[in-house]
């Protein structure tokens, strides 16, 4: 099964923290004897990037992602009312200039992503049909893009 991606990626970095919607198409396990790897394909119905500003540090000094909202571009209400207890102070590179992202989605609409969780037979709520939406590290190196252990939300069916 070859995948083509959309040239959208080319003017992204190689990595970056993004959000993600879409339908799993397929999942697929490791075999038995196999390092346990749980892959789902996405279809994309929605992307963008996510700035490191919409990111918070953790007590280890790695970003973590926000995950609640979803794809507008307008801050969350307790954005800056919330602070986290232990956060350490800001990492000298902390001090250079933002990273502007281009004007488009990173995936256009009807584009695949894999998403990858190392470790694991199975993941809670994944299945084919399922509608979701992910926010993890984007890895364009490979095609298709991959996400790595990301985490998720599914979205309830509209019935």
């Amino acid at each position: 099964m070859v995948h083509t991606q959309p040239q959208a990626l080319d003017k992204y970095p190689e990595r970056f923290r993004a959000r993600v919607a879409g339908r799993v198409s397929q999942v697929r396990f490791s075999a038995p004897g196999e390092p346990l790897r749980y892959e789902a394909e996405l279809i994309v119905t929605k992307s963008r990037p996510v700035s490191l500003s919409k990111t918070r540090t953790l007590m280890t000094g790695l970003p973590a992602i926000e995950t609640s909202g979803d794809f507008s571009e307008e801050p969350d209400a307790d954005e800056d009312q919330t602070a986290v207890a232990h956060e350490r102070a800001p990492h000298p590179e902390s001090s250079k200039p933002a990273l502007k992202f281009p004007e488009y989605p990173p995936l256009k609409q009807g584009s695949r992503l894999l998403l990858i969780w190392h470790g694991q037979r199975s993941v809670p709520g994944i299945a084919a049909g399922t509608e979701i939406r992910c926010n993890g590290l984007l890895s364009t190196r490979m095609r298709p893009a991959t996400m790595y252990n990301p985490l998720y939300e599914i979205i309830p069916s509209r019935r």
